[in-house]
């Protein structure tokens, strides 16, 4: 395997190993609350309050670089048996 291919390959893990952890810390962060207001005679409401986050852009990023790291492996291999 060439240099700049391995080199490209571990720089490709690490950033999809690092936007894994950014995902799974932006669902673990997301804290929202669930408030029942009503009594016995009348209307009950529920209410849900939480943080709105865009977290689809580091989705978006970490999915293209887990498939471009496929790709680059599946590539490395593929070259390796020639």
């Amino acid at each position: 395997m060439k240099k700049g291919l391995k080199t490209g390959l571990i720089i490709l893990s690490l950033i999809s190993v690092a936007g894994i952890a950014a995902s799974i810390m932006c669902l673990w962060g997301n804290n929202t609350a669930v408030s029942i207001i009503g009594g016995a005679d009348g209307p009950t409401s529920v209410f849900i309050a939480g943080k709105i986050g865009n977290s689809t852009v580091i989705y978006i990023i970490t999915g293209l670089c887990i498939i471009a790291t496929a790709v680059l492996g599946m590539f490395a291999v593929k070259r390796r048996h020639k």
